[in-house]
């Protein structure tokens, strides 16, 4: 009679069990790691965006600074027409110079739709002092929004300096 050593092959039940947390754990980790990434690369879009926007704004302050500075209240211009629009509905009559709510404070809902750019949107404000003791006005060029997908909000300011 003969006898059959039987030997078994293959893994045990533990085995699998770890094999599947290594992949799992590594799958986990590509995920993280490509959420944030594509979080960090749509944020830039947003404020390559919004700067493209405030640049927008800065040539319209050089080519007509007497528009700029004859504004009263804090002010966008138009790139229609050219002109200068008060940026806030509330209070009635716009938000006076130097008034500018911070970003924290600013709930994002007040801007006319003429200081609004794209489909974020972007909520435009010029701020203006001056003049000056060399008789230049400083222009402060706000750009406010909610950031995509987050309740959270940015900001970006340019401060440009003109001469009439």
């Amino acid at each position: 009679m003969k006898f059959r050593v039987l030997s078994q092959v293959g893994d045990t039940m533990i085995e699998v069990l770890l094999a599947l947390l290594v992949v799992s754990s590594v799958i986990g980790a590509s995920y993280v790691s490509a959420n944030r990434s594509l979080s960090g690369t749509r944020q830039s879009q947003e404020r390559g965006e919004a700067l493209k926007a405030a640049e927008s704004q800065v040539e319209q302050i050089k080519s007509n600074v007497a528009v700029a500075v004859a504004a009263t209240k804090i002010f966008c211009i138009d790139s229609t027409n050219g002109n200068a629009v008060v940026a806030n509905n509330p209070p009635v009559g716009g938000i006076a110079f130097g008034s500018q709510p911070s970003l924290n404070s600013d709930t994002l809902n007040t801007y006319v739709a003429t200081c609004k750019s794209s489909s974020i949107p972007y909520n435009i404000a010029i701020d203006r002092s001056g003049p000056d003791a060399s008789g230049g006005y400083v222009f402060t060029i706000y750009v406010r929004w909610f950031r995509l997908a987050s309740p959270s909000k940015d900001e970006i300011k340019i401060v440009y300096r003109a001469y009439p």
